[in-house]
């Protein structure tokens, strides 16, 4: 049994959430989780008005407030539940933290899975892998004022997020390292396809290894989207995911 020094399950990490959740996205969807979201973030999503439901990871960070010890009691207490899911923010920002993240669940007989936009190669082993690739329709639009967020988007959000926003070597990299892993992408406009063709055809990745799930932080816009999107996967051989988790709580956190 593998074991972290004393101090770093006490210390502060750049965590903000550990919940029990019902995995809501893509094809652990249904699966009782520990969901950890890491803080911090390289990308800046923002499709028109709507940022990124986990915005206060991004746009505005907020400080970790959990540490490794809290996740040790959450498995302690709850035996019946098998599989964690990392995510953020971007976890990969956290290469030591996804080590002792691992470890622990290791310990604990725990299956692992991590969300990443896959801008940043890392060694770290997965059972399971989303890569979550953003197309052009996240990029955000300088002088935007964005309700949520309380501001106008800048011009340093658009360069911050083109900078990271596509890393091909880097997804290449997580698809040749990892056993299961598939892509994820938010579809906003029709027009997604196009790119969504082309990015598939650089990374060499089969229609049935892909995720297409509809842009909403809201039941509303979800719903906007998803005939549309269930049809597509239907003609062309993709995977459809909803996002339960809205379905169920909305834009309630740690869900």
């Amino acid at each position: 049994m593998k074991d972290l020094k004393y101090n770093t399950y006490e210390k502060k990490q750049p965590i903000i959430e550990i919940s029990k959740v019902i995995q809501g996205e893509a094809g652990w969807t249904g699966k009782p989780c520990f969901l950890i979201r890491t803080t911090g973030c390289v990308m800046r999503c923002c499709w028109g008005i709507t940022p990124c439901d986990s915005w206060y990871t991004s746009h505005k960070p907020e400080k970790g407030n959990k540490c490794l010890g809290d996740l040790v009691e959450a498995i302690r207490a709850n035996p019946q539940i098998r599989h964690m899911f990392l995510t953020g923010g971007s976890p990969s920002m956290h290469l030591k933290l996804m080590t002792d993240i691992n470890i622990i669940c290791e310990n604990y007989g725990i299956k692992t899975a991590i969300e990443t936009e896959g801008s940043t190669i890392f060694d770290e082993k997965y059972d399971y892998v989303v890569i979550s690739p953003k197309l052009t329709t996240s990029i955000p639009t300088p002088g935007l004022y964005v309700p949520t967020l309380d501001r106008e988007l800048t011009e340093k959000d658009k360069v911050r997020h083109e900078k990271y926003r596509w890393n091909p070597e880097a997804i290449k990299h997580l698809l040749n390292n990892n056993d299961n892993v598939e892509l994820k992408f938010v579809c906003n406009d029709k027009s997604d396809w196009f790119e969504i063709q082309a990015m598939q055809h650089d990374l060499g990745v089969p229609n049935s290894q892909i995720w297409l799930m509809p842009m909403g932080a809201t039941e509303k816009q979800l719903q906007s989207r998803r005939k549309w999107i269930e049809r597509l996967c239907i003609d062309e051989g993709y995977n459809y995911t909803d996002r339960l988790h809205i379905i169920i709580h909305g834009d309630k956190r740690g869900v």
